[in-house]
């Protein structure tokens, strides 16, 4: 006994609905309309895949955003590591004082700390975007959204917590 094996007749109606729908719903969401329509789930998964490789081969080449929305985040991530840790190697104000001496190192880790999980966060969401895939340009701004507010959350507790003008 194993899995149930799709109905390779029902696959290729559902597979023909999917190709006249709009292709700017998802084909998560036609695929639920497939099921609420009554067809099984071997035939809803076979038919989206089957229209999920054809969408990809159809692409030109060039076209996946993945790679640069990727090197977007973490060009970011690196810069806003960067200028907050110089600012407070350059910025010290205890540079005389023994007892602080070495805690922008450890300042700058911390930090580094902090935004890493964002950063693994904002990766994966890359990597799993398919609209970025597609060479959908409107989504790099979605899905690069939620870690760049938290890149200026973070960055705006840093400057504001270490007073760099006083």
């Amino acid at each position: 006994m194993g899995w149930p094996q799709p109905d390779p007749g029902a696959v290729e109606t559902a597979l023909a609905w999917l190709r006249e729908q709009d292709p700017r719903l998802t084909l998560d969401a036609l695929g639920e309309q497939l099921r609420e329509a009554g067809y099984g789930e071997p035939e809803v998964n076979a038919a989206v895949a089957a229209r999920q490789a054809e969408l990809d081969a159809a692409l030109p080449p060039g076209s996946d955003l993945r790679g640069r929305a990727a090197a977007v985040l973490l060009l970011a991530f690196l810069g806003v590591w960067g200028a907050i840790s110089l600012a407070l190697v350059v910025g010290q104000p205890f540079a005389g004082d023994m007892y602080m001496s070495g805690t922008e190192v450890l300042a700058a880790l911390i930090l580094g700390g902090l935004l890493l999980p964002m950063l693994l966060l904002g990766l994966a969401f890359v990597k799993l975007s398919g609209r970025l895939k597609r060479g959908v340009a409107e989504a790099m701004v979605m899905v690069l959204i939620v870690p760049f507010i938290y890149l200026v959350i973070v960055a705006g507790l840093c400057v504001a917590t270490t007073q760099p003008f006083s």
